[in-house]
């Protein structure tokens, strides 16, 4: 995962993730024809109801010097009224629909979801990326049919780029330990038996 301050920064990732609520009333994406389109949008269509998810596309033909081919929009309601669990579960949402589109990379534009409005932005933030983490887990091992792995890149940007480091480091090493919980409850009894088993799975957490 890289981190990036601006979004003019080279990025490696075609889509572009921008957070929405009903407070939003514009997003500086430092581009005069991609300002439009989003605040175009914004007017015309229902943007920020919790969960929702819309795409707006950005093609180079149309869009010069811009870094993305798309925005993806995820509407998180009012900022005021929402809490931890409700992001959590709208991006688990949105981190299922990422893993079953054709998509592989992903840049989150974390500062669209800064408001005076918002009881503590850390906190939404922190519970987006859990939440995210937490719709990308798969179990499937015993079954004949196995989900598609992808080999996913993701890119943060914000202009706190030292503080979101650290909220997404700890989303991660959170949404990692209760896949971990999850593994354990889905597993056969007869291998959490197994001492090479148990041995292995502790590694696993010791080493995130």
């Amino acid at each position: 995962m890289k981190f990036y301050k601006k979004i003019t920064e080279k990025s490696k990732s075609n889509s572009l993730v921008v957070l929405v609520s009903e407070d939003t009333d514009s997003i500086n994406f430092s581009n005069d024809s991609v300002n439009l389109l989003f605040s175009e949008s914004l007017s015309n269509e229902d943007l920020s109801s919790l969960g929702k998810i819309t795409v707006l596309h950005t093609p180079d033909s149309l869009y010069k010097n811009f870094n993305f081919l798309r925005i993806i929009c995820m509407g998180v309601g009012r900022l005021e009224e929402i809490d931890s669990n409700k992001i959590r579960r709208a991006s688990g949402s949105f981190g299922r629909y990422f893993l079953d589109s054709k998509l592989s990379d992903l840049s989150f534009y974390v500062d669209s979801i800064k408001s005076n409005k918002s009881k503590d932005k850390d906190l939404i933030t922190e519970s987006f990326f859990e939440g995210f983490f937490l719709g990308n887990y798969i179990f499937d091992k015993y079954k004949s049919k196995k989900s598609e792995k992808k080999d996913v890149f993701f890119e943060v940007v914000s202009s706190e780029i030292s503080n979101i480091k650290d909220i997404v480091n700890k989303s991660y090493e959170k949404s990692e330990a209760e896949k971990f919980a999850r593994d354990l409850v889905n597993e056969r009894a007869n291998v959490l038996l197994q001492q090479n088993y148990l041995i292995s799975q502790i590694l696993r957490l010791t080493n995130l």
